[in-house]
């Protein structure tokens, strides 16, 4: 649950996990579920017990392309729409039966002006987030096939071995010919 994974990262009293809990809704959502289309307002933070998401957007072309794929103990939203309020640049859809607790936005802006553990826990995460994003964005294009695939499988085998070659091959921007080939030298 969602307190476990903040208690393995900071310490969290009986009163605090008494705050967050009560702050967040628990929610099975099944394969295909649209938690958020493109162009909508995004009202929740989401974190995921088990399952996977996808960030998604629609091209020019009307191609979807797959921006992450988030996963068991990931929290997740469309961080632009949440943060700025306005409308989301992408959707996000369930790939498999997920079990999934949601923190509203009320909720959220509630527990980080009042909850200190809260606080404190959501920033050490945002800091992550920033140093991950930082290091995807400036070095991630410029791997090759095979260097990408290697990140994912390291990152997050649960994830290469669960998603199908066409999503997986949209988030490394590579055809999924590319894909198989890559996947079969390694």
């Amino acid at each position: 649950m969602v307190l476990d994974y903040i208690s393995k990262h900071i310490p969290l009293n009986e009163k605090d996990k008494e705050q967050i809990g009560s702050c967040l809704e628990d929610n099975v959502f099944s394969k295909g579920e649209i938690l958020l289309r493109e162009g909508s307002h995004v009202k929740q933070l989401y974190f995921i017990e088990h399952g996977f998401v996808r960030s998604f957007y629609l091209r020019d072309d009307g191609s979807e392309k797959t921006h992450w794929i988030y996963g068991q103990n990931d929290f997740f939203t469309s961080w632009y729409s949440f943060f700025t309020g306005n409308p989301s640049f992408e959707a996000l859809e369930v790939i498999e039966q997920s079990h999934i607790y949601s923190l509203s936005q009320r909720n959220y802006d509630q527990l980080y002006e009042n909850n200190a553990a809260f606080n404190t826990f959501i920033n050490t995460y945002y800091q992550h987030l920033i140093a991950e994003m930082d290091y995807l964005s400036k070095s991630f294009i410029h791997l090759s096939a095979k260097d990408k695939y290697r990140y994912l499988l390291e990152k997050n085998p649960e994830m290469v071995q669960n998603i199908k070659l066409g999503m997986l091959a949209s988030l490394l921007d590579i055809s999924q010919e590319t894909l198989s080939r890559v996947r079969r030298q390694i």
